[in-house]
C-alpha cells in the first residue's frame, strides 16, 4: 500500500525569503494524501479588480481553476464599504495564472476578480490526483524579468529545479489567395527550466547547461544523460533530473 503523507503548511510570516518559502524536503514523488485546503476565504475577494482583457485563447499556467492557497506579500486593500483591510492569504478558493496579462484570477461565483503578480508571494494548487503545486514569485530568486511564476519542480537543502511558462504569440497564416490557413493568432507556451544553487540562478534548458550544473555538483553530466536517457524535453524529465541530484546526496 502506498504510504500515505499529511503535509502540513505552515506560513508564519510572509516577509519570506527564497529559503524560508521553499520546503526543507518537498520533493517526495507526488503522494501526498491531504492537503489544508479547507474553509475558502471567498469573502475576501473584495477589493480586487474584476477581469478585463481581449486576448484570446489559451493563455494560462493551467486553463483549469484549481483549488488553491494563496499567499500575498503584506498589503492593503479597500473594500466597497471604503474601509481597508490587510491582505496576508486567501485558501479554498479557485484560482489560476494568467500568463498574459501577468495576474493571478480568483474565481469568485459568475465573476473573476484578479490582482497583479508582483503581489503575491506564492500559490498552492490542488492537482486532481491530490498532489501539490507550488508555484514562487521569481523576485524570490532575484529574477525580475519573468512573467508569472517559477512551479517548485523539486527542492532540499536549499536548492530547486523550477519552472517557467512563456507566451508567444504566432500570427495567423491565412493565404487570401488561396483561402487557406487560419485568420486567428495562435498562443504559445514555451516551457523554460532553471537550477537555484541558494545563491544563483541558472538556465537549465539545454543538455549543454545541465551538464555544466551537474558538473558544479561534483557530478558526471555526460555519463548522467548517456545512462539516464533522459531526454530533457518535459517536465517529467526535469522532475527525474531533480530526483536523481537528490539522491546522490547533492
Amino acid at each position: 500500500m502506498k504510504k500515505e503523507i499529511l503535509f502540513f503548511l505552515c506560513f508564519i510570516s510572509f516577509q519570506l525569503s527564497a529559503q524560508r518559502i521553499l520546503p526543507q524536503q518537498w520533493f517526495t514523488e507526488n503522494n501526498f494524501s491531504e492537503v489544508d485546503f479547507s474553509d475558502g476565504g471567498q469573502h475576501k475577494l473584495y477589493g480586487l479588480n474584476d477581469m478585463k482583457s481581449n486576448v484570446k485563447g489559451d493563455y494560462f499556467w493551467e486553463k483549469a481553476f484549481q483549488e488553491g492557497k494563496v499567499y500575498f506579500y503584506p498589503q492593503q486593500l479597500t473594500i466597497p464599504s471604503g474601509e481597508t483591510l490587510s491582505l496576508d492569504s486567501l485558501k479554498g478558493v479557485e484560482t489560476r495564472v494568467d500568463l498574459w496579462n501577468n495576474n493571478v484570477e480568483f474565481k469568485h461565483g459568475e465573476k473573476i476578480k484578479v490582482i497583479e503578480t508582483s503581489r503575491v508571494s506564492n500559490i498552492l494548487c490542488l492537482n486532481e490526483d491530490k498532489s501539490v503545486s507550488q508555484f514562487i514569485n521569481p523576485k524570490e530568486f532575484g529574477s525580475e524579468n519573468v512573467k508569472g511564476f517559477f512551479e517548485l519542480l523539486g527542492s532540499r537543502d536549499g536548492i530547486a529545479f523550477l519552472q517557467s511558462k512563456e507566451i508567444s504569440i504566432q500570427k495567423g497564416d491565412y493565404n487570401a489567395a488561396l483561402d487557406v490557413g487560419s485568420k486567428e493568432p495562435t498562443v504559445n507556451k514555451i516551457d523554460h527550466y532553471f537550477f537555484w544553487d541558494g545563491k544563483v540562478l541558472s538556465s537549465i534548458d539545454t543538455k549543454k547547461e545541465v551538464m555544466s550544473m551537474l558538473e558544479a555538483l561534483g557530478i558526471n553530466g555526460k555519463e548522467y544523460l548517456k545512462s539516464s536517457k533522459n531526454k530533457l524535453k518535459q517536465t517529467e524529465d526535469y522532475k527525474k533530473l531533480a530526483h536523481f541530484v537528490f539522491e546522490t546526496g547533492r
